[in-house]
């Protein structure tokens, strides 16, 4: 029976790293986090991490000056919690010699990745093999992991939290604009831009971005609990997935788990997740996107935001998705 857990993974609130030690203890594990980054930079940080992601060359390189380190402090770390389970969130900072040294202490460890399949090639497929697990958020990343001979591969979606993604307070007095938080990409920059031209009232927050956006100034990023205070002040929440092929993102469940209207892309299977004009609203293109905006605004139901909360919080919270991981760890 799994009793004591270590998660590894980045030090930084309000991640996926976070929710899922707060489900822990919220379940009564015996829990403890290893985090394997101190830079306080939140820019230095995720440019370090993409670097190392995105080349296994640079891994390699790196590996004397940093990750041997990282990954001497981990293992005396397992040897004095002595975990039944150990959860590594992306794995990209432990060396696949350091999985295969925490099984021979007989430790099960698995692997949780969130972002396929963006860095399969360069990181997951090499990593993966050496874990007993491992678990992806979408069901058609499944099949690029048994293409390389791992059959022990199972789904685990995202999910919202019990005591960060709360809403007390319902009402139709907010700002009647679309509201973007996120980080930029090309393809999001350019389907915001054409929105803003075609008279949708939006307003943008997130790293990275031009300041000013066809006219619209752009905020820094938000996190936490003024992420969701923010988010709830507006009317609807737009949701721009990276790639539609591989299921919900965490904005899914962290929007609806808050309690704000969301308007997003259909990514694979979101509408299993979410009913579409009952619980959110799904765009299907840039006039569709135009379209809902403007009669949403014009026409707000509150009611639609009320339902996905309730099925969030009903279905969706993390301490449920936790339950699985385990009850799946266990076997």
């Amino acid at each position: 029976m799994i009793k004591k857990i270590m998660v590894i993974g980045n030090k930084n609130s309000y991640n996926l790293e976070y929710f899922v030690v707060e489900a822990l203890n919220e379940l009564g594990y015996n829990t403890k986090f290893f985090g394997y980054t101190n830079i306080k930079s939140v820019f230095s940080r995720n440019l370090f991490r993409m670097v190392w992601t995105r080349s296994r060359i640079i891994r390699d390189l790196i590996t004397p000056f940093y990750l041997k380190t990282v990954n001497e402090n981990l293992l005396d770390s397992i040897k004095e919690f002595n975990p039944d389970l150990v959860i590594s969130l992306k794995g990209e900072s432990v060396l696949p010699k350091t999985v295969d040294s925490i099984k021979n202490r007989g430790s099960k460890i698995v692997l949780w990745y969130p972002d396929d399949p963006r860095f399969f090639n360069s990181l997951t497929k090499h990593i993966a093999p050496h874990y007993d697990i491992v678990f992806t958020y979408s069901r058609n990343a499944i099949k690029l992991y048994r293409e390389i001979g791992i059959n022990n591969v199972y789904r685990l979606h995202f999910g919202c939290s019990q005591k960060l993604h709360h809403r007390d307070v319902w009402s139709n007095d907010t700002i009647n604009k679309v509201l973007f938080i996120g980080t930029f990409t090309l393809q999001r920059y350019l389907f915001i831009r054409k929105l803003i031209k075609k008279g949708v009232p939006l307003d943008i927050y997130g790293s990275y971005w031009p300041k000013i956006v066809s006219g619209v100034r752009v905020n820094k990023s938000v996190y936490g609990k003024n992420y969701i205070k923010l988010m709830q002040k507006y009317k609807l929440v737009l949701n721009i997935h990276n790639n539609i092929n591989y299921g919900p993102n965490m904005r899914v469940f962290e929007v609806t788990g808050s309690g704000t209207t969301l308007l997003t892309d259909n990514a694979d299977d979101t509408s299993n997740f979410f009913e579409d004009n009952v619980e959110v609203l799904f765009y299907h293109n840039l006039n569709s996107a135009v379209q809902i905006s403007k009669h949403f605004l014009n026409n707000p139901n509150v009611g639609i935001s009320k339902n996905a909360y309730k099925k969030c919080h009903e279905n969706y919270e993390y301490k449920n998705i936790i339950k699985e991981l385990i009850k799946i760890s266990e076997v």
